[in-house]
């Protein structure tokens, strides 16, 4: 009991410290510690160039993958600082990949806040033979500290929101409303068309001897109860009416 009362009061004193943005914590590549204790921008021209082009490219393509994709054919790394390893505090330059993206578009020290909290202890999640308990993500709402504007930033803190709420929107899963990144297709209204029967969102799928013909399939029935199609409709004819109504209503006239 003596010792469970030791750590309480030690994990106290740690928040209190963190309310204060006094408590040391890790920063990831493109940003250092001042001998002061102060957070600033890593003198090095090259990481937070590589940073930002980051943040610019997913500003233009919208997509981690696309960013992954564009850093990979010119054969640039990206800055990482790892956590463990012989020199955990020296930054590595590393290959893109859509994980080390996304890390560097979540992470809110590179929108200038200092944030406690960003995981919490889970123990259902906790792997077989190991004595560490795992953790979860915590969304930004729930952040017990997160003081904005702590130190010098790559982005504001509205695009910082904005690219997160984007990479969420890019996970397809109709049930929450998102339709998913945009992908190459025939298809006019591939993610957004709802089925005309159930309501839900319907799938896209290719026929024809060159697999050119675009189909709207609903199979919410199948996948969840393993029943028949709901119905399956061929795109190119709606398509056709929805790009009709379209420019129908993009005259001169009608903007007027």
């Amino acid at each position: 009991a003596e010792l469970h009362q030791i750590k309480v009061r030690l994990h106290q004193g740690e928040r209190q410290k963190a309310a204060r943005g006094e408590l040391r914590i890790s920063l990831p590549a493109g940003l250092i510690h001042n001998r002061d204790g102060s957070v600033t921008l890593n003198p090095d021209e090259e990481g937070p160039e590589r940073l930002r082009l980051v943040f610019a490219k997913f500003r233009e393509l919208h997509s981690a993958k696309a960013v992954v994709r564009y850093l990979r054919r010119g054969k640039l790394l990206i800055p990482v600082r790892p956590l463990c390893g012989p020199a955990p505090h020296d930054v590595v330059w590393r290959a893109a990949t859509s994980a080390r993206v996304v890390q560097i578009l979540k992470n809110p020290a590179y929108a200038g806040a200092y944030v406690y909290g960003r995981r919490r202890p889970d123990p259902l999640r906790r792997h077989p033979g190991s004595e560490r308990i795992g953790t979860v993500a915590v969304v930004p709402e729930d952040w017990p500290i997160c003081l904005k504007d702590a130190h010098p930033a790559y982005v504001d803190w509205d695009e910082f929101m904005a690219n997160r709420r984007r990479l969420a929107n890019n996970v397809a899963c109709y049930d929450a409303d998102r339709s998913g990144a945009p992908r190459k297709g025939n298809a006019l209204l591939q993610g957004i068309v709802s089925c005309g029967q159930c309501g839900r969102r319907m799938y896209l799928r290719y026929s024809g001897p060159e697999g050119d013909y675009p189909v709207y399939v609903c199979v919410a029935d199948q996948l969840s109860e393993g029943g028949p199609k709901c119905q399956e409709v061929r795109a190119l004819a709606v398509d056709a009416e929805v790009e009709r109504l379209l420019l129908q209503a993009l005259t001169p006239d009608r903007i007027a």
